[in-house]
């Protein structure tokens, strides 16, 4: 599964679609609507690849999957969380570091920046399992709670 982002301002996914391409691979690649470079992503899209728009429930689509391909924003934790390995690919430079924590807990795979990616980036991991086990074990579900917590701490 592919899904950098509702917008995916760079283009990025056009550049992944290509480079999963050009190993054999095949993907379900997700936009949103805000998409703009919808043209592009076409023109790299075979039979191996499904496009799909504006899915209702991008978790849901999650659990369809073996590997998710995504930026290293919401998507990243929420792919963690609900146990799917993923390569991460940082649109904007504050997901850098986001992707390397990440990475660094085991859940996930850093796939570089998108301004210098290359299909090197795109080997399956072999350690799928404990990536997936590495992040239902270390990404808490409590968020909101917390934020809450915090604020009435405030007052």
């Amino acid at each position: 599964m592919v899904s950098l982002g509702g917008s995916d301002t760079y283009g990025a996914t056009t550049k992944v679609v290509a480079l999963l391409r050009k190993r054999g691979l095949s993907a379900t690649v997700i936009i949103g609507p805000g998409f703009q470079h919808r043209s592009a992503l076409e023109a790299e899209l075979t039979s191996e690849f499904e496009l799909k728009t504006a899915v209702p429930s991008l978790v849901e689509e999650m659990s369809y999957h073996d590997l998710g391909i995504v930026g290293g924003g919401i998507t990243a934790f929420e792919a963690a969380a609900s146990g799917l390995p993923t390569i991460l690919i940082a649109n904007e430079e504050f997901e850098v570091p986001v992707a390397r924590h990440l990475a660094g807990l085991g859940a996930a795979r850093y796939g570089g920046h998108h301004s210098d990616l290359d299909e090197t980036a795109f080997a399956f991991p072999d350690d799928v399992t404990e990536m997936s086990e590495a992040g239902l074990n270390q990404i808490r579900l409590d968020g909101v709670e917390k934020v809450c917590q915090l604020l009435q701490e405030l007052s």
